[in-house]
C-alpha cells in the first residue's frame, strides 16, 4: 500500500471516529430526553451501546493505521476480516441501497426493487463474459 493510500485510508478512519463520536453525543442526549420525559429508554440504551461498540471497533482500526509497520498490516487484514464480512452479491443491494433497515417477514424473496437489481446484474454479468465458442 502505498502512502497516498494510507494516508487516505487513515483520514476516512478519522471521520469515521468523529462520526460514531457525534452519533454517541446524540444518542445519549436522547436517552436523556426520554428519560425526563417517562419515556422507555430501552431501545435508545440498546442503540446507544450498539454505536458504542462501532465506535470502539472504528478507533481500534484508526489506531492500527497510525502503526506504520509492515508486520502489523497482515495482522490489520486479519483484524478486519474478524469485523467486516464481504455482503454476498445478491444481498448487496439491500445492504447498501435500500432506504429500509428491516424488511417484513416474507417480504425479502418478493420484494420488487431487489428482484429488479439482481435480474439487471445478472444481464449486466452475461452481457460482460466472453462468448464461448461453439
Amino acid at each position: 500500500m502505498d502512502r497516498k493510500m494510507e494516508l487516505d485510508h487513515l483520514a476516512l478512519a478519522d471521520r469515521e471516529v468523529a462520526d460514531g463520536e457525534s452519533h454517541i453525543a446524540r444518542e445519549e442526549q436522547m436517552v436523556s430526553d426520554l428519560d425526563r420525559g417517562g419515556h422507555d429508554t430501552k431501545l435508545a440504551l440498546e442503540t446507544l451501546a450498539v454505536y458504542r461498540r462501532m465506535h470502539a471497533v472504528h478507533a481500534a482500526h484508526r489506531n492500527l493505521l497510525k502503526i506504520p509497520n509492515p508486520i502489523l498490516q497482515r495482522w490489520r487484514v486479519w483484524l478486519k476480516a474478524q469485523f467486516i464480512g464481504d455482503v454476498p452479491p445478491e444481498d448487496a443491494f439491500c445492504e447498501f441501497e435500500c432506504e429500509k433497515s428491516d424488511c417484513q417477514l416474507g417480504h425479502w424473496e418478493t420484494c420488487r426493487r431487489r428482484l429488479a437489481y439482481l435480474e439487471l446484474s445478472e444481464s449486466n454479468s452475461a452481457s460482460k463474459s466472453p462468448a464461448q465458442d461453439t
